[in-house]
């Protein structure tokens, strides 16, 4: 006999073994004795509502019924056990927008054929369910982006954001559907930004639960870039100046300053510019010795925009 065997056989043998044995012989009997008792306890059991086709609930209704039952510890485990096979099934077979009340007792009723004969339902909630049924709405609506996006010093946009895709799906209640003509998305929060990116962005979840967005998801675009000063020398033009008359300007060019993207820095010119002065301003105000000068066309990708002089002298000769 090996020596395992023969120090089982000892502790079989020993006072601690026999009061071992006695302990759990008295735990068992203690055990069926409290199971043999009455006890109250909950239970969670999930509702499953069957509607007609292109309907739906004006309200979400409740997904668990909590139930209060009693019964002896042996069916209370039983039921536990038991738990993830019941479930409350709610036909509203009314094809019309109606409100209805599923009572209590309705409840209590197909409750009561799943548990066990043994238990007794003591209470419900809640006590009854109304549910309110209306037409079934889809629509597409844009999505407007809610963005709190700072760029760091000397940065800016290359172009801006962009959101994919801008229109969703929104489908729910008709009476909810109707008043929505636009969804914003969760706020996108970014400081110092250097660089571009590119973000999954959830949509702002609705209020009733019923009224769903297809996608929830977008993707939210920003491509930035460095930028960097420009100065150029831009000339001055006049307008409106009568054939018979010379009209000489001094100074004959703008110096303008501006910040522009290191990817717009060699196309942007002078061209892209135009700076005016207007005869009519003369013929307004004939005792003004400085014509203002106009900035009539500019390029929409620089900003920090700036120029001098603002007035130019001007001198008025005949032709003829």
């Amino acid at each position: 006999m090996s020596d395992s065997a023969s120090n089982i056989k000892q502790l079989f043998k020993s006072d601690r073994a026999i009061l071992i044995l006695c302990i759990g012989i008295a735990f068992i009997f203690w055990l069926f004795t409290k199971l043999s008792y009455t006890y109250q306890s909950t239970i969670s059991i999930p509702t499953q509502y069957t509607l007609p086709d292109k309907k739906i609930l004006t309200e979400p209704a409740p997904e668990f019924i909590e139930v209060d039952i009693s019964g002896t510890g042996w069916d209370l485990i039983s039921t536990f056990m038991s738990r993830g096979n019941y479930q409350v099934d709610l036909d509203v077979n009314t094809a019309e927008n109606t409100t209805r009340t599923i009572s209590s007792l309705l409840l209590e009723s197909k409750i009561s054929r799943q548990l066990s004969s043994n238990l007794k339902i003591e209470n419900i909630r809640p006590n009854n369910i109304i549910l309110s049924l209306e037409d079934l709405a889809i629509k597409k609506i844009p999505v407007r982006l809610d963005e709190n996006v700072t760029l760091a010093p000397l940065y800016q946009y290359k172009d801006s954001i962009r959101i994919y895709p801008q229109m969703i799906r929104v489908k729910g209640p008709a009476s909810i559907v109707r008043d929505i003509h636009e969804w914003s998305t969760s706020t996108l929060i970014m400081q110092d930004v250097e660089q571009s990116f590119e973000r999954n962005l959830p949509l702002r979840v609705h209020s009733n639960a019923n009224v769903t967005f297809t996608p929830n998801v977008v993707i939210c675009r920003g491509e930035v870039e460095e930028t960097t000063e420009k100065r150029l020398k831009v000339p001055i033009e006049v307008v409106n100046a009568p054939d018979s008359l010379l009209l000489i300007i001094l100074p004959r060019s703008i110096d303008i300053s501006c910040v522009v993207g290191v990817s717009d820095y060699d196309r942007l010119r002078p061209n892209k510019f135009k700076a005016v002065v207007d005869f009519k301003q003369i013929v307004a105000r004939k005792k003004e010795q400085s014509l203002k000068i106009e900035i009539r066309k500019k390029p929409s990708f620089i900003s920090n925009f700036n120029f001098s002089p603002h007035r130019a002298d001007y001198i008025l000769q005949s032709i003829n």
